[in-house]
């Protein structure tokens, strides 16, 4: 054996061996995502949208049955009232699950003030900007400016501040998970409204498109984060994802190095729709 080969340190792992490994925690990301999606996400939004479908049908029934008599109309309130009970229900443990923001009802219920929105929306602008120092994480030309804004034409405004609540808590959730993370992409993708129509009894279900790329296990602490309880980054106190997992597209990043995956996410929260003011 030459004296250059003796110096020589080999590779911990060969290409194929890296490919490999990169594969199989590509694997076991889509799984977990996808026991999230089935155990959390989509029993939730199952339900709604089956009381969303009961409430219609029984609104109609109502109206063809005008003149079917007191008793029949009044049992046929009582259904609907039940089922408008069972939506409530829903609402409270989803709201369980993670508060987005503790004032957010208080703030849904209040008259808009564009002057206290834009200051709300500035400061999470430089707080998002700080938690990205702090985490050494690369936030991406756009991606601050995507947060929602009001304009003259934004219809039901008071829903803006749920979508910049929304906004903010993925963001901040991502950005506590690690180092080196790069975040791509943020998108307000449109609402989905389950219940009766605006008001509180609707349930508001918001959507945002993220990407990014960062550690695998900086992402899988992301993803595992409607799973369980975790600190804050202070430590002093346990706060739960408020977000469900809708869709996943998992990749090797385009960098070549085989420790980083880039997501593409489809997220989801809900909130009490704003009522009619």
């Amino acid at each position: 054996m030459s004296e250059a080969s003796r110096g020589e340190i080999p590779p911990l792992l060969s290409p194929v061996l890296r490919e490999k490994a990169l594969l199989a925690a590509g694997v076991l990301l889509g799984l977990l995502c996808l026991g999230l999606y089935l155990f959390s996400f989509r029993p939730a939004a199952e339900r709604a949208r089956d009381l969303e479908a009961s409430l219609t049908d029984h609104r109609t029934e109502l109206g063809r049955l005008g003149f079917a008599g007191p008793e029949v109309a009044e049992r046929r309130r009582e259904e609907v009232a039940a089922r408008l009970d069972r939506l409530r229900s829903l609402t409270a443990e989803l709201e369980a699950r993670g508060e987005i923001n503790p004032n957010l009802r208080e703030l849904l219920r209040s008259p808009f003030q564009v002057l206290e929105f834009e200051q709300r929306r500035f400061d999470i602008q430089q707080r998002l900007r700080q938690r990205a120092d702090e985490a050494a994480a690369t936030l991406a030309e756009g991606v601050l400016t995507n947060l929602p804004s009001y304009t003259s034409s934004t219809e039901s405004p008071n829903r803006l501040w749920a979508r910049l609540e929304f906004f903010n808590h993925v963001l901040e959730s991502l950005l506590a998970t690690g180092t080196g993370l790069q975040v791509e992409r943020v998108e307000v993708l449109p609402d989905r409204l389950h219940g009766r129509g605006a008001g509180e009894d609707s349930l508001l279900e918001l959507r945002l498109l993220l990407r990014a790329t960062g550690p695998a296990g900086a992402l899988a602490d992301f993803l595992n984060g409607p799973l369980s309880d975790r600190a804050d980054r202070a430590g002093d106190s346990s706060v739960k994802a408020a977000y469900s997992i809708e869709g996943i597209d998992l990749r090797s990043a385009e960098t070549g190095r085989a420790d980083l995956i880039q997501m593409e996410l489809r997220l989801s929260g809900f909130a009490p729709d704003a009522p009619v003011l």
